[in-house]
């Protein structure tokens, strides 16, 4: 019972790194657009 509390805590923690690492790799184009044509 304990461990599959664990797992499933980690899981979570897991699925919101991902989610954030996914919402800065939508937000990366827009903040480096502006380099892009100027190199």
């Amino acid at each position: 019972m304990e461990k599959s509390a664990i797992l499933l805590i980690l899981f979570f923690i897991f699925f919101n790194l991902m989610t954030v690492i996914a919402k800065a790799d939508a937000l990366a184009p827009i903040i480096e657009s502006p380099e892009l044509p100027g190199s």
